[in-house]
């Protein structure tokens, strides 16, 4: 019988116990040895275990390596209201509101994205949260707008610059 070498996906247990731990070196060696990120096979997806710990940095690493922020009808900004995770809902809004990701598209674009995000996040404040609706609707609405702004500032085009001497001579008369 032939054995066929096929690379073994690390332990979900220790995957996850790295995560909570907020153990960065050895959840990046998980990774490169293929521990999976989309939470298919997990009874908690690890970006959820890292925002439910509080492990900012560890959901910058899974965003460096493909993480989606936007996956599960944003399920990752309604975990980040859920635990009262202002550092991480702001990184979450930041990394979907990259100015790179929006070069050529207008303030309404961004907006609609921001309201999309918003509005899915107040559904589930709704079943979930209602005695802290108020605190937790500002905490997505703070971060996610303040991301969406600080991107249209960064990809706005430039309004054009007037100098008096281009201006006609008619006007330099007045």
């Amino acid at each position: 019988m032939t054995k066929i070498n096929t690379p073994r996906r690390p332990p979900i247990k220790r995957f996850l116990a790295a995560i909570e731990l907020g153990d960065i070196k050895l959840v990046e060696r998980l990774i490169v040895k293929g521990a999976k990120l989309d939470g298919k096979y997990w009874n908690e997806p690890p970006a959820s275990c890292a925002i439910r710990s509080g492990q900012t940095h560890i959901v910058a690493l899974l965003l460096r390596h493909g993480l989606d922020p936007r996956q599960c009808d944003d399920g990752l900004f309604w975990d980040a209201v859920y635990w009262r995770r202002p550092a991480i809902m702001k990184l979450l809004a930041t990394t979907v509101f990259a100015p790179d990701l929006w070069r050529r598209k207008t303030l309404i674009d961004i907006q609609k994205e921001a309201d999309l995000i918003y509005t899915n996040i107040e559904k589930e404040i709704d079943k979930y949260l209602p005695e802290a609706k108020e605190e937790a609707s500002r905490l997505a609405r703070v971060e996610l707008f303040d991301a969406a702004m600080t991107c249209w500032e960064r990809v706005r085009p430039d309004p054009p610059k007037l100098n008096i001497s281009d201006s006609p001579a008619k006007w330099k008369a007045l």
